[in-house]
Order: structure tokens, then C-alpha cells, then sequence
């Protein structure tokens, strides 16, 4: 009795953590260098930026996540005082000074061409704005 509980205990953490993967693999931490390759490759991507100095995540980027999430898009998550992507400075970078805190950019050929101010929606707004921005 103790092996099959132990057992399923060990399954259901395995596919608990498999569904935490997929849902995050849609929302990922960029870096000032990642940016710059999208601008001179002239690329295309959805970047959302949260210039939080503490590491707390606005309340926008749950949503974001998840409207990625259901569309199957990749988006980037660019913080200014993260500009490696991971590691948090006392001051935010100065690169990239055109994406402000609080927004959800499509870039286009390197270049942005839409921009979203999540930050300034409703709570209620926000999911409806959200995923008619990501297409």
C-alpha cells in the first residue's frame, strides 16, 4: 500500500510539473543582447515589459502568460533592472530606452509597430485587450 501511494504522489508531482513547463515555456525572460538581436536581425516578436527593481511581476503578466499560453505564441519578458535576463541590478539598464515599463510591444522587422500600455487597463479590460493584441 505505502510502494502504489508513494507511487502515485511521485506521478502526480511528474505531471504537475510537466503542465507548469508548457504553460511557462510561452513567456520568457529576455535580455538587453536578445533585444538588440531582434532589432538588427529585423525580426519579429511580442515583448512585454515590467521594469519592477524588486522582481515582483505586475499583475499584467499573469495574463499575458496566460493569453500566450492559449494562443501558443511565444512572447518576451524584458525587465530593465534584469538586463542579463536573470540577474537583478540596483539600476535599470539604459539600453532599449524606447520600451517603457508596463507594456506589451509587437515588433515587426526589428522595429515596433504596435504597443499596448497594459499597466493603465481594467482588470476587466485587460484579457479582452490582451488577446486581441496577440494574434
Amino acid at each position: 500500500m505505502r510502494k502504489i501511494l508513494i507511487g502515485v504522489l511521485l506521478g502526480s508531482s511528474l505531471l504537475l510539473a510537466s503542465c507548469g513547463d508548457e504553460s511557462s515555456n510561452y513567456l520568457s525572460t529576455t535580455s538587453v543582447e536578445e533585444i538588440a538581436d531582434i532589432k538588427t536581425e529585423q525580426e519579429s516578436a511580442y515583448v512585454l515589459v515590467d521594469s519592477d527593481s524588486q522582481g515582483n511581476e505586475g499583475a499584467y503578466v499573469d495574463t499575458v502568460r496566460e493569453v500566450a499560453t492559449e494562443k501558443k505564441k511565444d512572447v518576451l519578458l524584458f525587465n530593465p533592472f534584469q538586463p542579463n535576463g536573470e540577474d537583478f541590478e540596483e539600476r535599470s539598464t539604459q539600453e532599449h530606452p524606447e520600451l517603457k515599463g508596463g507594456r506589451l510591444y509587437e515588433m515587426t522587422d526589428g522595429e515596433i509597430s504596435r504597443e499596448l500600455n497594459v499597466s493603465a487597463l481594467t482588470e476587466d479590460e485587460l484579457k479582452d485587450q490582451v488577446t486581441n493584441f496577440i494574434k
